[in-house]
């Protein structure tokens, strides 16, 4: 039976909620765009739309996984860092507002001393970001090393999706 927009939002958030998830709007928010394929803006101004059932019946399938407590970066295969989307998998860390941080601290401190990068080491890069960023932002060359081959097709995968593939170089190492 078709549902509207309203009433899954409704429905996962008060499931998320019974199972203690935090942030069980957003997470449910966020679940439902994926599946509707649309903004989050749009889904609120539509929130009277039926969904088609195989919609719903999808977007269930994906507030169960939530309710194991899957990450929603990881069900949806991908996250944003540094306004940009970025894949993961289970084989990497879920990119953080700390390391956006981070980097802005180390562009700030590239900035001031003047001198000019055109070699960074991106250790243990899982997938990616931080060195992507730093081929973005400053032209250099990356070499992004990781001991996980699997984590390393994710690093490749970024890395071609923001057009760096040329900077930024996926080695398997221990650091050794």
């Amino acid at each position: 039976m078709a549902k509207s927009i309203q009433q899954l939002l409704q429905e996962g958030q008060q499931e998320l909620e019974l199972l203690n998830i935090e942030n069980a709007a957003i997470d449910t928010a966020l679940l439902l765009v994926f599946c509707l394929q649309m903004n989050r803006t749009e889904m609120l101004i539509r929130a009277e739309q039926q969904v088609d059932d195989d919609i719903c019946l999808v977007y269930d399938n994906l507030i169960k996984r939530r309710g194991t407590r899957e990450p929603v970066a990881y069900i949806l295969g991908e996250r944003e860092f540094w306004s940009l989307p970025f894949w993961v998998n289970e084989n990497v860390l879920i990119p953080r507002p700390e390391t956006e941080f981070l980097l802005e601290k180390v562009l700030q401190d590239i900035e001031k001393s003047g001198k000019k990068v055109t070699h960074c080491v991106d250790l243990c890069s899982g997938s990616g970001v931080i060195g992507i960023v730093l081929a973005l932002e400053l032209g250099c060359k990356v070499t992004a090393l990781d001991l996980s081959v699997e984590a390393l097709k994710v690093t490749s995968a970024n890395a071609n999706r923001h057009g760096v593939e040329n900077l930024v170089k996926p080695v398997c190492s221990d650091l050794f």
